[in-house]
């Protein structure tokens, strides 16, 4: 984050050190945001919604206590569900305006393109290539050394 990149990762009720050291939160409950914004203004945003930060409390704590333990109509009473009014135009149909603009490919060609991935990808990791190999060859001698002269023993 430092050299300017976002940093991006989830995480379970963190310990107030490391809750502080975020800078920008977005608290998902039940695939809803909750709350998204500056860390310093959770504070003020839980207050203004009717559930304040006790004192010496830690709000990653406290933001799992509210959200798990006040159901999700009274939470979107309360104010902590913002609307979303954004116009999101084409992205929502991919941009397609009928069914016949999509591009499809025959079964073959799916296959054809699969095989090749697949085969890049088994390429691509030689480390598992040859572990996949060592594996059977000395499985195969094994079950070899195991049997040898089965068939020629006399009971």
């Amino acid at each position: 984050a430092e050299a300017g990149t976002s940093v991006l990762f989830t995480i379970h009720q963190p310990s107030s050190e490391i809750f502080n050291a975020f800078d920008h939160l977005i608290l998902l409950n039940k695939g809803r945001v909750m709350y998204q914004g500056a860390v310093g203004s959770i504070p003020t945003f839980f207050e203004n919604c009717k559930h304040p930060v006790p004192p010496n409390y830690n709000p990653a704590d406290w933001i799992m206590t509210i959200a798990q333990q006040i159901p999700e109509e009274q939470l979107n009473q309360d104010g902590f569900f913002q609307s979303d009014n954004r116009n999101l135009g084409v992205s929502l149909d991919g941009g397609f305006s009928k069914k016949s603009d999509i591009i499809t490919h025959g079964g073959a060609v799916q296959s054809s393109m699969l095989f090749k991935r697949e085969l890049q990808n088994i390429v691509r990791d030689k480390a598992s290539l040859g572990a996949r190999f060592g594996i059977t060859i000395f499985l195969n001698l094994l079950f070899g050394i195991i049997f040898l002269d089965v068939g020629r023993l006399d009971n």
